[in-house]
């Protein structure tokens, strides 16, 4: 974005492009530190913001390396990024 052009909030991003707020939220995140790849997966329509988002905490290699193995192996990453796995005892079903 050049000096001359005029910045906007989020919230009117929104409204303008019709879509929520954390919506822009999400792409802003993805556009300051996913890889181009995974913005180019999202305007693709083949990975939802949301994950891409999480993937997006990931360094650039770890991005690039999920990335290479396709869409598919993008959204499982995102998947254990969003859902940690906490062992249970099968017994009293605390924490291990």
């Amino acid at each position: 974005m050049s000096a001359a052009e005029p910045r906007i909030s989020i919230s009117e991003a929104a409204q303008l492009v019709g879509v929520s707020v954390r919506s822009v939220e999400r792409a802003v995140r993805i556009l300051r530190y996913g890889v181009p790849e995974l913005a180019a997966l999202c305007r693709a329509g083949e990975l939802k913001l949301g994950l891409a988002e999480l993937v997006s905490q990931l360094t650039p290699e770890q991005q690039r390396e999920a990335i290479a193995r396709g869409a598919a192996e993008v959204r499982l990453v995102a998947g254990r990024l969003r859902r940690p796995v906490v062992r249970r005892c099968r017994h009293c079903g605390g924490e291990l």
